[in-house]
């Protein structure tokens, strides 16, 4: 679920150069976005779709790909395994957790 648009805001201004985070989202995520601003906050499709295009284009490093492939990779660089990496993440964000597992 899309976070309220000040909040999403000023985490996007803080990736901005000098980026203080790195911004990180899949496709997957970006169109769930624009379905809940769509659904849930009745905006019209076309400033859901706004929202999307210009996170896609003011933050293009942000894309990633192959999500379960980024994840092994952090768990392997943090020495965890991807079992406990995806339980630890579950209890943060349990539906995107299945989302991975059922790939």
């Amino acid at each position: 679920m899309p976070i309220p648009m000040p909040l999403a805001d000023t985490l996007l201004r803080l990736a901005e150069p000098p980026a203080l985070v790195q911004a990180r989202w899949s496709d997957e995520i970006l169109q769930d976005v624009t379905r809940t601003i769509e659904g849930r906050f009745g905006k019209s499709p076309q400033k859901a779709r706004y929202r999307e295009s210009a996170m896609r284009t003011f933050f293009p490093d942000s894309l990633v790909i192959d999500v379960k492939l980024r994840l092994e990779e952090q768990a392997s660089a943090i020495g965890v395994s991807m079992e406990l990496l995806l339980n630890r993440l579950g209890k943060l964000v349990p539906s995107f957790v299945s989302l991975l597992q059922s790939r």
